[in-house]
Formats: structure tokens, sequence, C-alpha cells
């Protein structure tokens, strides 16, 4: 069996990421095809990059997972480099083929490091500081349907992050009722709800927190966990401004130039 070669996988996703370009099949030692080799990838390159400032959230249901081939949630570094506050202006050529998801987001105010035993609900609303609205620029530098330990170690298909407001009323709110609209350019082009993330978007942080990373901390103060998208998937285009409207709650806008 060929060794896996961690330091020349992050490499190739690095620059791909770097140059935003698709990358080639990567040679059979430098293709991580396990989770573990994934998660190992991930953290190399948060490491290599600058750190990360959370985490995205994904393989929530059953299903998903089923679908992935893997029997519990994943979770990909949302790295520092790309994490920005809105409103803000990013450069389209930064991305190979761009795409916009409305989401909602926790902050964490407490650690919440692995343990054996599962954090409960109250365990977990103690723990986060504060809901915030968001944007996730999707951007994939692999070729279509990617294995999953590929996809896990290339961030989860994440480009950006935008962090929008903190709403701090969210533990009386119906989470689930939230409703996401995102404007491009002034024209509604998606629409979704809270409900759309297991019923309740924070039920995503609390299989997660029970269900973290192998090998790092856990959730970590000042975490972002961003909990999947309300709107499905949205192509932007070079000049495009889009704004995601939560309601009464607050906007979160990113413009793209050339």
């Amino acid at each position: 069996m060929t060794p896996f070669d961690l330091q020349r996988a992050a490499d190739a996703l690095i620059a791909a990421r770097t140059e935003a370009r698709l990358l080639a099949a990567l040679p059979p030692d430098a293709c991580p095809t396990t989770m573990d080799e994934a998660y190992r990838v991930q953290a190399e390159i948060a490491r290599r990059t600058g750190g990360y400032r959370g985490w995205k959230a994904g393989s929530l249901t059953p299903e998903a997972r089923a679908a992935a081939g893997i029997d519990r949630p994943t979770g990909a570094r949302l790295l520092t480099p790309f994490v920005h506050d809105a409103p803000t202006r990013l450069s389209h050529a930064r991305f190979v083929v761009p795409t916009l998801e409305c989401e909602i987001a926790f902050e964490m105010a407490r650690d919440l490091p692995p343990r054996d035993a599962p954090y409960g609900l109250d365990e977990v609303i103690a723990a986060i500081g504060a809901m915030r609205l968001a944007i996730e620029v999707a951007d994939s530098r692999l070729p279509p349907k990617p294995p999953t330990p590929l996809n896990v170690a290339d961030a989860g298909a994440n480009g950006a992050f935008v962090i929008g407001p903190a709403v701090l009323s969210w533990r009386s709110m119906d989470r689930g009722a939230i409703e996401a609209v995102l404007l491009v350019n002034g024209q509604e082009a998606a629409r979704g709800a809270g409900a759309k993330v297991l019923g309740d978007p924070l039920r995503a942080v609390v299989l997660f927190a029970n269900n973290p990373p192998p090998h790092g901390p856990g959730l970590r103060a000042g975490d972002i966990v961003t909990t999947g998208s309300l709107t499905g998937m949205t192509p932007v285009a070079p000049g495009d401004h889009a704004v995601a409207t939560f309601g009464f709650l607050g906007q979160v806008e990113v413009s793209f130039t050339s």
C-alpha cells in the first residue's frame, strides 16, 4: 500500500484554492481515502493558511450520510483568510464557480470540548453567545461528485463565509420559522426557512458538538458554527450584488468584483 502523503495533499489543495482552479486528479499517495486522512489534511491546510474561525456542519441527516457513505456528520473548517464581516466586496476571480447560500450560524461563548457523555440541548444553548445571519460562498476546486473524504479535506466546498449581524434574542424565537430571501441585483433569486435545517438550525450545533471531527479541540469559544443552506445554491457573476434578508432580524450583503 502506498503511504499517504499529507503534505503533498495539502500542497495541491492550497494551490487550487490560491489559483482558483479546478484540481486535476490527485496522485494516489496524495488523495485522502479515509475520513481520518481527510481531517488531517484539513487541519494541515488550516495550520498553513492562518487558522480557522469555526465550522461548517454537514451530512446532518441519515439520508445525507448514507448518500455520502459515512456514519456520522462532517465538519469543515472555515479558514480564517476566507471569513469576512458583512458588508463586503470579494473578487469573483478568487473563485472557480461561486454559489451563494443564506445560512444561520451560531457563535460560541464557551468551549465544548470532546467528551464521552453527549452534550444536552441545555448545555449547548448555555455555551452559545449569539445567533448570526450569514452567507456562505460555496465553491469547489474538485471535479463533479468527488469522494467524500476528498470533499471534506477541501473544506466541504467552502469558498468563503460572510458573517452578518448578531441576533441576541435567538433563544426565545421560533428559529424554524425564520425566512431568508436572497436578492441578486435587486431581484429575488431564492427563498427558504430555518426549518429546512433539521426543523431548527440549533439542532445542527447539538449534533456537531456530539460528533466533533477527530484530533481536534471540539468547539472553542469564539467559533462560528454554520448549519446549512436555507435557500439552496445560487450562482453569481462578476459585478453581482447580493443581499440576504432575514426579515426584521437584519441582512447580509456581499458584492463581487471582476
